[in-house]
């Protein structure tokens, strides 16, 4: 989280529709004005469902045109009601679309784009726009249906409109339709400018442009589906769709930057890389062991040993740990572990190993996660001074005790319970979840998304711009 925070500040995994900002600064100006505070977020979140209809509707025939949040109950509105000519507003677009709406997940960001300002106030929304929120909002402004937005904010539920009137009003609102010169001019300003935490995500994109390491998304791609009840459940496939889809971006980015010479310039990302492998391989060596305590209940360190050293070759326990580990590069064997191939948990195991001491034994990792590492990587670093010495299977019988323990403090901070424990020398299964292999979210894939949705160019994150 810190370092995401420091290379794309104010992003995070839902902000990845670069004309959301412009329509919830419009939305937000629209249900502040003339009504009572009380009635501010209603008319806000009213709002919101129009969007989801108008973009459901626009996109009726190809509904993975557009990515935007509420799609999924969108679609099925749409679907149940295809064919209708008179359509009601929506009452339900999400689960909780007070959590879980576009002005919840967006507001910070909002906030960090300077496009809004927090303030005191008890009641209302506890937030006002800025002078550069109101610019943004006036573009949307000057091409509103205004018969739609009061039909929405006044009698939606009870009155009915044209499927041809939301249509047309939804090609006019929707993320995905062209943007005028002066609203592309001002998003850009807020995301990329030079004053806030825009100075980081400019010298983040600029970095990026300069070594070639950022892909424009599609606009149907999993990574904008942004359907918030899918995307923060704890598991089941739409979730780990999600995540999978995080993980290849990130890679895309990650891979090709850890194969260049370190410099100054991509410190930042690199470090990052670094940081995203140990906790690739640890989270690998975790799984290793988190499989077969879940399906026997309980495994001897001892035989979760002799397993993995089945599938490692006899170097694993004959020789020295930092001979058994070769010379693959780190990026070598963490695509081994990120490919889509489903591996037997003796076959992780001896992955996770071989990807943590070449992390460990490679001078340029070794330094980068040396740079204020976190507990969990100090001794890391610290296990991997040993690997001259020992061999790779007494390695892993020390480190694994450490991250089961690293894991339960770490649940206990989250307030969950542990998935399962060390009694004397046997590991017992307490609550498991699933774990599959995965990189932790940088916001690349949001950034990707916001570059193709602003066209983006060298030129708009040049100094001189």
């Amino acid at each position: 989280m810190a370092q995401a925070d420091r290379l794309l500040p104010g992003l995070n995994v839902f902000t990845s529709r670069a004309r959301y900002y412009t329509f919830l600064c419009w939305a937000l100006s629209r249900a502040q004005a003339d009504a009572p505070p009380r009635t501010h977020l209603e008319r806000a979140l009213r709002l919101e469902r129009l969007l989801v209809l108008c973009e459901a509707l626009q996109h009726e025939d190809d509904p993975l045109a557009c990515a935007y949040i509420g799609r999924r109950r969108g679609r099925r509105f749409v679907s149940e009601r295809r064919g209708a000519g008179l359509w009601e507003l929506p009452t339900r677009v999400l689960k909780n679309q007070v959590s879980n709406g576009a002005l919840r997940l967006y507001r910070t960001s909002l906030a960090s784009l300077g496009l809004i300002e927090e303030d005191d106030l008890d009641e209302g929304l506890g937030l006002r726009l800025t002078d550069r929120g109101q610019q943004l909002a006036n573009q949307l402004e000057k091409v509103i249906d205004e018969g739609v937005v009061g039909w929405a904010l006044e009698g939606g539920t009870q009155q009915q409109k044209r499927r041809s009137t939301l249509v047309e009003a939804g090609a006019r609102m929707c993320l995905s339709s062209r943007m005028g010169a002066y609203e592309r001019r001002y998003l850009v300003a807020a995301l990329l400018g030079a004053d806030g935490d825009g100075i980081e995500r400019r010298e983040t994109m600029q970095v990026l442009f300069e070594h070639k390491l950022l892909g424009f998304a599609s606009v149907g791609s999993d990574s904008t589906d942004n359907d918030a009840d899918l995307i923060t459940d704890d598991g089941g496939r739409p979730a780990e769709e999600a995540a999978l889809f995080e993980t290849r971006t990130n890679w895309s980015v990650l891979r090709p930057a850890l194969a260049l010479p370190p410099t100054n310039r991509l410190q930042s990302v690199q470090i990052a890389g670094a940081y995203q492998l140990a906790a690739l391989g640890l989270n690998a060596l975790f799984a290793s062991a988190l499989e077969p305590t879940a399906e026997q209940g309980r495994c001897p360190l001892a035989t979760w040993r002799e397993r993995i050293a089945e599938r490692a070759g006899i170097d694993f326990e004959a020789a020295s740990a930092a001979a058994w580990a070769g010379h693959r590069s780190p990026t070598e064997v963490a695509q081994d572990l990120l490919d889509e191939t489903r591996r037997p948990w003796p076959e992780i195991g001896a992955l996770a190993i071989e990807l943590l001491l070449r992390l460990g034994l490679d001078e340029r990792y070794a330094r980068w996660l040396g740079d204020d590492p976190t507990p969990i990587v100090e001794r890391l670093l610290l296990w991997t001074r040993d690997a001259a010495i020992e061999r790779a299977g007494e390695l892993a019988a020390r480190l694994l005790p450490d991250l089961v323990e690293h894991h339960r403090d770490v649940s206990a901070k989250k307030g969950k319970g542990e998935w399962l424990f060390l009694d004397g020398e046997e590991l017992v299964k307490h609550d498991p979840r699933p774990l599959r292999p995965l990189l932790h979210s940088l916001r690349f894939a949001q950034l990707s998304q916001l570059a193709a949705d602003l066209n983006l160019h060298p030129k708009d994150v040049a100094d001189e711009a």
